[in-house]
């Protein structure tokens, strides 16, 4: 999909009205030409985006490939609400500027209300030169020299690296986090103590070095299929032993100062206010969505359980007979019903993306199920429909639309009615 023409597919934008020339790549080639090149880079020779976040009515952020000086380069695009707030953030930005080779660290585009930043310069990350290349920081942390090799990147978010030794050897995963640093951190630790306390079968990477001043996690390895790469013979039995091992998390004492991850009323009021921007026509249908999740809102059953978050086939890997639990960023006190909602709901999408057909979506459904209950209580029939329609439009929806996929946004009106259809 390219940016031209997506005012066919969303809404005109006032407050980010450049929204369809940062779309546009090879827009956007130009204007880095313009704005980054420096004095002796004759072209910038290619473009590409890799990902988007907008949200309507606020602002968008764009992270490109781009091409120039026989090198490829990660420059991130934010926009702001005003050319002279363009200009001071590139004002500030200038001041801990981080050479980027053929191009400028950082460009404002008042025409676009736009700052660039080229990679490993980030407005809200400033240890992200210390994930990359050949880091003291990381040797510091590992206790030998490595070289950092970024796999994960969200401008302003966060950044994961890998780190290989000189023999070229994976030794850990770097991971740079926002101002909820010490929080993870907190989390992982006592994580990984009460698995190794109470439950032998899971376990989570451990620690092996943490920088609070730079923001940074560095974890072990782990070794072995993740459940999505399983064949798909094998996918049916990937998927119990995930509801097993989702059971056993519930059950573990929850860690010190745990915020509450379930559904709240404002969470779902912004996903319907997002997928009524992205589809207009069916604002009723979005509108009597909401209602009905509001009011069949499930009694709580039993106590709050540690909720994963975002336990899925791509976050837990085999390892060695036990399963090995990655990705702890979401982790929270909430119902049980939210995570196993959240399972069912990732297979409904992958139905509804025309990935699975409906009596394979059953079949992993139940297996999750199954697995879950061979170890633990499953939440009430009513609970799990509730929770996956929730998801449906908290996660898929509103998903769909930040990251402004046209041929994903096709396919908002069979989602809205799966989830409606799960509350009958």
């Amino acid at each position: 999909m390219v940016g031209v023409g997506m005012s066919r597919v969303l809404p005109h934008d006032p407050v980010v009205p450049q929204r369809d020339d940062l779309l546009d790549a090879e827009a956007m080639r130009e204007r880095f030409a313009a704005l980054l090149a420096t004095g002796g880079l004759t072209a910038i020779e290619g473009c590409r985006r890799l990902s988007v976040r907008y949200y309507p009515g606020q602002f968008m952020q764009v992270l490109y490939a781009v091409d120039a000086g026989g090198t490829t380069h990660h420059v991130a695009a934010r926009t702001f609400d005003s050319g002279a707030r363009c200009e001071h953030e590139a004002r500030e930005g200038e001041r801990h500027g981080v050479a980027c080779g053929p191009l400028r660290p950082l460009a404002a585009d008042p025409r676009l209300r736009t700052v660039y930043w080229t990679f490993p310069n980030d407005r809200a990350l400033p240890s992200l030169p210390r994930l990359a290349g050949r880091s003291p920081t990381l040797a510091g942390l590992l206790g030998r020299p490595v070289d950092g090799r970024i796999v994960k990147y969200a401008p302003e978010v966060r950044a994961v690296a890998r780190c290989v030794d000189d023999a070229g050897t994976t030794v850990g995963y770097a991971k740079l986090y926002g101002p909820e640093a010490e929080d993870a951190h907190r989390i992982q630790e006592a994580v990984a103590r009460r698995l190794a306390d109470h439950e032998p079968t899971l376990r989570v990477p451990r620690v092996l070095g943490w920088s609070a001043s730079d923001r940074i996690i560095v974890s072990e390895p782990v070794v072995g299929p993740r459940i999505r790469d399983l064949p798909p013979s094998a996918l049916e039995l990937g998927m119990q032993r995930l509801g097993t091992g989702l059971a056993r998390l519930h059950a573990l004492p929850a860690p010190p100062r745990l915020r509450y991850g379930g559904a709240r009323p404002a969470k779902l009021r912004a996903a319907a206010r997002l997928a009524a921007y992205a589809w207009p026509e069916g604002r009723d249908v979005i509108a009597e969505l909401l209602r009905a999740l509001i009011e069949r809102w499930p009694a709580p059953e039993g106590p709050l359980a540690c909720m994963h978050g975002d336990l899925n086939e791509a976050n837990v890997v085999v390892e060695d007979g036990r399963l090995a639990i990655l990705d702890l960023d979401r982790f929270a006190l909430g119902p049980a019903a939210a995570d196993l909602g959240g399972g069912l709901a990732r297979l409904r999408y992958e139905r509804r993306a025309g990935r699975l057909d409906q009596a394979r979506e059953r079949r992993l459904g139940a297996a999750l199920l199954d697995g879950y209950a061979e170890a633990g209580t499953l939440p009430s029939a009513a609970a799990l429909r509730w929770h996956t329609a929730a998801t449906l439009l908290t996660r898929r929806v509103a998903k769909t639309v930040v990251r402004v996929r046209a041929k994903r946004l096709g396919r908002l009106p069979g989602i809205i009615a799966d989830a409606r259809e799960l509350l009958d």
